[in-house]
């Protein structure tokens, strides 16, 4: 097979976003928190709180899978949270 420009590039970009995801991980570890944790922190604004699938759906992943990234988060003092005052399921 002959490699193209275009292919040398993919791999290029490749080889840049695996070092680049090292270094994130090796960052992120030094706090405590892994990819997930870290993903789920940026989709959150402090004054603006919001249910728990609603998070859900920033992630795009199941509610289920929110819970435990939550609880880990919460335990370590991250997050906060609390029941709608309107809804007591939210």
């Amino acid at each position: 097979m002959t490699v193209t420009p275009a292919h040398e590039a993919q791999r290029l970009f490749f080889e840049i976003g695996m070092v680049q995801r090292a270094k994130a991980g090796a960052a992120l570890a030094g706090l405590g928190l892994g990819f997930a944790q870290a993903h789920a922190l940026r989709m959150l604004d402090p004054d603006e709180p919001i249910a728990m699938s609603a998070l859900a759906e920033r992630l795009f992943c199941d509610a289920s899978n929110v819970t435990g990234l939550v609880d880990r988060l919460e335990a370590r003092g991250l997050v906060q949270r609390g029941s709608a005052a309107n809804d007591r399921r939210v």
